[in-house]
């Protein structure tokens, strides 16, 4: 995915240029084909594209190095998020800049890839972190978190698919 969207900044940063350079006289008139034609036809087409191509890279930077908003479907992390009460759908702001400089310590809620569907998400709570023991619901024995791993759990224990379920 991210080479998807490399390529297609790259794509979009020559057309953008392709634009400036056509609209700033780089080029001569005999290589762009009818180019006073679009301009009678439709004046605004051209700003229109041109900011949409400028803002595209800007947008993809964002969402893959700072964040974003994302929905909270399901019952898992009742009653924090999503509570039976509320009639709407929970947002949150995914931020993907601050785990670059601090670690995921115990309490916070994470989003995190489905292990058995990476086409899915979960948002959980972290419970336990590298080195703390936990006991699984419903079982008896503890268990020590590895290095580099945390135990999550949603707050809503009959609904939700965790660490129970597929492990740390």
């Amino acid at each position: 995915m991210a080479e998807f969207r490399a390529s297609l900044t790259v794509m979009i940063c020559a057309v953008l240029a392709f634009l400036v350079n056509a609209e700033n006289g780089f080029l001569q008139h005999s290589e762009l084909p009818n180019l006073d034609a679009d301009r009678n036809i439709m004046p605004g087409l051209r700003r229109i594209v041109k900011t949409a191509l400028l803002a595209t890279p800007v947008l993809i930077t964002i969402y893959d190095q700072l964040g974003y908003v994302g929905i909270v479907r399901g019952r898992s992390m009742q009653p924090t998020l999503n509570p039976k009460t509320s009639r709407w759908t929970d947002l949150v702001l995914i931020d993907k800049l601050s785990l670059r400089w601090t670690p995921i310590t115990r309490g916070e809620v994470v989003v995190l890839t489905c292990p058995n569907d990476p086409r899915k998400w979960y948002v959980k709570r972290v419970l336990a972190v590298e080195g703390d023991f936990i006991r699984p619901r419903n079982r008896r024995s503890y268990h020590r978190v590895p290095c580099g791993h945390c135990w999550v759990e949603g707050d809503n224990g009959k609904s939700s698919s965790d660490s129970n379920h597929f492990g740390v």
